[in-house]
């Protein structure tokens, strides 16, 4: 019989065994519990505080739309123009008249440079009326009669020779107005004055 002894120490051993298998299983079984498990998600640092953002510059405003150089008459133009219209002093008295479009300076200005050719070459200015409907860009002439006065061309070919282009060239205009008139009591064109030949009219810068 084996004696009371060697079976407490064995009680004992198997006792001690028994705990070290169990440590070793909690062990196993909490590194498998690990390896299952995702992965922890990454925290992002909070977000520095935005320094405060420095006092924009001014910038600087935007041109405005480019226009067009206003019309002029340069001396070597205003002598062509003036030789041409005065023809040895033939035109010296010749009547002239104006219309242009109201409401705008850069016409009204090129109109008055104009006028101050005509009156430098002898020409008598009659007048200058506002245009009262809306007309197309550019200069016309409008004769009142189907055989205007011959001073009229020399009208046309001042402002050719100076290189000013004419957009219209018309004749017969007072005939014209009446026939519009009376067919539209509303339409609107020059009027002209019974002892008027013809008018130079300004309209705005075609060039604008």
């Amino acid at each position: 019989m084996i004696s009371l002894a060697v079976c407490a120490a064995l009680v004992g051993y198997i006792v001690q065994l028994r705990g070290e298998i169990d440590s070793l299983e909690n062990q196993l079984a909490a590194a498998q519990t690990a390896a299952s498990a995702p992965p922890p998600v990454a925290q992002e640092p909070p977000p520095a505080e935005a320094a405060p953002k420095a006092a924009a510059a001014p910038t600087a405003a935007a041109p405005a739309d480019s226009q067009a150089p206003a019309r002029t008459i340069s001396e070597k133009q205003r002598t062509a123009m003036i030789d041409t219209l005065s023809v040895g002093g033939y035109n010296a008295g010749s009547p002239v008249w104006f219309a242009t479009i109201p409401n705008n300076p850069e016409a009204a200005a090129f109109e008055k440079q104009l006028e101050s050719v005509f009156t430098d070459a002898g020409w008598v200015v009659k007048g200058n009326k506002p245009i009262g409907f809306n007309m197309k860009a550019g200069i016309y002439i409008f004769a009142a009669d189907e055989l205007p006065p011959e001073y009229i061309n020399d009208v046309n070919n001042a402002l050719i020779i100076a290189g000013i282009p004419v957009a219209s060239n018309g004749r017969g205009y007072r005939e014209y107005y009446k026939e519009r008139k009376a067919a539209n009591p509303d339409w609107i064109g020059f009027d002209m004055d019974d002892d008027q030949s013809f008018v130079l009219a300004i309209g705005r810068n075609p060039d604008t």
